[in-house]
């Protein structure tokens, strides 16, 4: 028990004497390849390609091309673009939009590497 008291005390006086520069490293960028060198693309279903589009315009994206802007803002995209493709798509291929989008963040759009900051 004393030997932990000590233990302790020596921890907490090294700690608060000591400046310790702790530093975030900033968030990677996002990147994507060109949507012509994404071969997923291919498997999106064209009854959700409208949905994507005006969801992506509606978080803010240029383009309909821009995955890593889409990428980016997953969750957003994906609140958008729901409703829309469940009724264009119906409930048996608006699974397979989503499976597909996920898929094009996943394989065509990576974290760009990044310097840590020391």
């Amino acid at each position: 028990m004393q030997y932990s008291t000590v233990l302790l005390a020596i921890l907490s006086s090294a700690v608060s004497s000591s400046a310790l520069a702790i530093t975030e490293a900033p968030a990677p960028a996002i990147t994507a390849a060109p949507a012509a060198e994404c071969t997923l693309t291919g498997l999106m279903p064209d009854c959700g390609v409208p949905c994507i589009a005006s969801a992506a315009a509606n978080i803010g994206c240029t383009d309909v091309e821009d995955f890593a802007c889409q990428c980016k803002s997953a969750a957003a995209m994906q609140a958008a673009v729901m409703p829309c493709v469940v009724e264009a798509c119906g409930t048996a291929t608006a699974p397979v939009v989503g499976s597909v989008a996920n898929a094009i963040c996943t394989e065509c759009v990576a974290p760009a590497t990044a310097t840590a900051v020391v």
